[in-house]
C-alpha cells in the first residue's frame, strides 16, 4: 500500500510540476514586462496600453527593432562603440563579456552546438558518462597532449539534473563510444536521472 501510494505521489508530481512551472514562468514573463512598460508610459498618460500581455508584445517589437538595427551597417558600428565603452570600464567589462558568450551560445542559430552524443570514460577508469561532443580542439591543445598526433575532441559532460554546469574535457576521439541517441533525448536522460529514457541504440565506437 505505502509502494503505490509513493508511486502515486511521484507520477502525480510529474504531471503536475512540468504544468505549475510553465504556468509561473509565462505569468511571470508577463508581469514583468507588463510592470517594465508601465515605468516608461504610465497609466495616467496612456491609458489605453493598460492591456495585460501588452508589456510582453512591446518587448518583443523592441527586440526585433534592435536587432533589425544592430543587423545593417550603422547599427553594427554603433554596437561597436557600445561595446568598446562597457570593455573600458573595469568588472563590467567581464559581466558583459561573460553574459554576451553564454547568450551567444544558447541562442546559437544553427542549433548544432553539440554534434553528437557520446559515452566518456569519466569520472575513472571502468565508469562512463554520457556527454555531448562540442568540436575538435585547437592545435595548441592537441601539442599539449603527452601522445603527439592524437585526435582530440571536446567533449562537454553535464551534471545531473542541472546540465548547465559540468565539465569539458580533451578526450582522444577513438576513446569515446557513440550512442545513437538524440541530443533533445540525451538531456531529457540527465535532467530525470535516468528516470526517463527513449529508446536508443546500442553504444559503439
Amino acid at each position: 500500500m505505502k509502494k503505490i501510494i509513493n508511486q502515486s505521489f511521484f507520477a502525480g508530481l510529474l504531471v503536475v510540476l512540468p504544468i505549475a512551472t510553465t504556468l509561473w514562468m509565462v505569468f511571470g514573463i508577463l508581469e514583468f514586462t507588463d510592470g517594465l512598460l508601465q515605468k516608461f508610459f504610465p497609466q495616467e498618460s496612456f491609458p489605453y496600453l493598460v492591456i495585460p500581455g501588452f508589456g510582453l508584445i512591446f518587448t518583443v517589437i523592441f527586440l526585433l527593432a534592435i536587432g533589425f538595427i544592430a543587423k545593417n551597417l550603422i547599427g553594427r558600428f554603433l554596437f561597436f562603440w557600445i561595446e568598446k565603452l562597457f570593455a573600458a570600464i573595469p568588472f563590467v567589462n567581464r559581466v558583459y563579456t561573460t553574459i554576451k558568450q553564454v547568450l551567444e551560445t544558447v541562442l546559437q542559430s544553427q542549433g548544432d552546438q553539440f554534434n553528437s552524443v557520446v559515452l566518456a570514460e569519466f569520472p575513472k577508469e571502468g565508469q562512463w558518462a554520457l556527454g555531448f561532443v562540442t568540436s575538435h580542439v585547437p592545435p595548441s591543445v592537441e601539442k599539449a597532449h603527452p601522445d603527439k598526433g592524437k585526435k582530440l575532441q571536446f567533449v562537454f559532460v553535464p551534471t545531473a539534473p542541472n546540465p548547465t554546469s559540468g565539465f569539458l574535457m580533451a578526450i582522444e576521439a577513438d576513446r569515446c563510444l557513440k550512442v545513437d541517441i538524440s541530443v533533445e533525448n540525451a538531456f531529457k536522460l540527465i535532467i530525470s536521472g535516468g528516470i526517463v529514457h527513449p529508446e536508443i541504440g546500442h553504444a559503439s565506437k
